[in-house]
């Protein structure tokens, strides 16, 4: 949304004013598009904050990623694993 600050409305524009409007200035006086974003900022939100729950019960297995993968198997190979 802050890319539409940029965006002059051309529609309407005096070339002599200071201050021309944006889309920004356009959107923001919707208080349907205000609202909509707003809700889908905060299910964004939540959405993130779920994926990141998610994922930090992936710390565990963290150190497969970080340490020689071959090393360890051999490391688990020497060590005669049985069931």
């Amino acid at each position: 949304m802050s890319c539409s600050k940029n965006l002059f409305y051309w529609q309407n524009q005096e070339r002599d004013t200071e201050k021309k409007a944006t889309f920004y200035d356009m959107i923001a006086m919707d208080k349907e598009i205000v609202k909509v974003i707003l809700l889908l900022t905060g299910s964004i939100q939540g959405t993130k904050n779920k994926v990141t729950e998610f994922l930090s019960d992936f710390n565990k297995y963290v150190w497969l990623c970080e340490e020689d993968l071959t090393a360890n198997i051999k490391k688990f190979q020497a060590s005669n694993p049985t069931l």
